[in-house]
């Protein structure tokens, strides 16, 4: 049975891909015209930009905590799953500098959950 860690990693990749294809679509329908097609393709760049995020935050967690993790950023928001069962306070305050640091969200906006790994 899949855990909490990889079933949220699964869904996360599931999610951007329907993302990806609902632009992409938008982008190359003859109906679209060209302000939807703009607004399309500035969609598509804030979701680069969110999944570099979350690269850039989960190499960061792994580097500095030796810990795996799972980032989804969202426009306002970000959830973060670590595969781990406890995490210490230190731990805690470590991931969101991190976060923090790479999403420029406020801390009361990221949601920081453990995982049995």
């Amino acid at each position: 049975e899949e855990d909490a860690f990889e079933v949220f990693k699964n869904e996360r990749a599931i999610s951007r891909q329907q993302q990806l294809s609902y632009i992409e679509s938008v982008c190359e329908s003859t109906e679209t015209d060209e302000e939807m097609k703009k607004e399309a393709q500035e969609m598509k760049l804030a979701l680069a930009a969110n999944m570099e995020k979350e690269l850039m935050t989960e190499g960061l967690i792994k580097t500095k905590l030796s810990l795996d993790s799972v980032v989804s950023v969202g426009d306002d928001m970000a959830n973060i799953v670590i595969k781990k069962t406890d995490l210490s306070n230190d731990e805690v305050t470590q991931i969101a500098d991190i976060v923090i640091s790479e999403t420029g969200l406020d801390s009361q906006n990221i949601k920081i959950m453990s995982s049995l790994g």
